[in-house]
């Protein structure tokens, strides 16, 4: 199996106006492990030192490392060093996906024994601060989910059609605008075009989250 290796360096200096007594910081600094992505070699150099250090993962499963200092400091510097691995993975086959009407039943809660992954999944269902669930989502999307379709080729569908539709305009939307308004006014950024396919997937009662 093909692979590729990237060195990666990380260098992040903190100059403060006064010396800070007491600080937490969360470093988000290495990759998850995965079947098609590992972490060969990690270095990481803090000064000052911290009083505490703890590595961990957060509720996503992705590792963290928390640190705290106890002693004035008027810099902080992180230096971390990487060299990961990736492997080739092989490609999706959209039309062997479930259809999206079994993904739906699937994540349908019951009162038998979900398994692990789709437990996993349902946290991705629900409205979170930026993504509301509404009808209006529901119907904006209707011809990208005909009964039976795959659910990734239904994916692929949303996606193409918020890339046909909508504009992209630096000045039209804020971070707080509503999905509501930028639906209507078919403009938006980056932001509001991944938090409108999420909320026309989670408004079917689908997982769907960041990548």
């Amino acid at each position: 199996m093909n692979s590729a290796q990237y060195q990666i360096l990380h260098d992040t200096h903190y100059k403060y106006d006064s010396p800070v007594s007491l600080a937490q910081q969360l470093a988000h600094l290495w990759p998850r492990r995965s079947p098609w992505q590992r972490c060969l070699e990690q270095h990481l150099v803090i000064s000052p030192t911290p009083t505490t250090r703890r590595d961990e993962l957060d509720v996503f499963g992705n590792p963290l490392t928390r640190l705290a200092f106890e002693r004035p400091h008027d810099e902080l510097q992180v230096n971390a060093r990487l060299r990961i691995e990736v492997l080739e993975r092989p490609l999706l086959d959209f039309n062997a996906s479930a259809s999206w009407d079994e993904a739906q039943h699937r994540l349908t809660y019951s009162a038998s024994r979900m398994a692990p992954d789709i437990l996993d999944a349902c946290r991705y269902r629900f409205e979170s601060p930026y993504v509301h669930l509404k009808q209006t989502f529901v119907e904006f999307s209707a011809s990208c989910f005909p009964a039976g379709r795959p659910v990734l080729l239904c994916a692929q569908a949303l996606m193409e059609k918020i890339f046909e539709e909508f504009t992209f305009d630096g000045e039209a939307t804020q971070v707080a605008t509503p999905l509501v308004e930028v639906l209507e006014t078919r403009r938006g950024v980056c932001q509001d075009f991944a938090h409108l396919m999420l909320a026309c997937v989670r408004s079917r009662g689908l997982a769907a989250r960041y990548v």
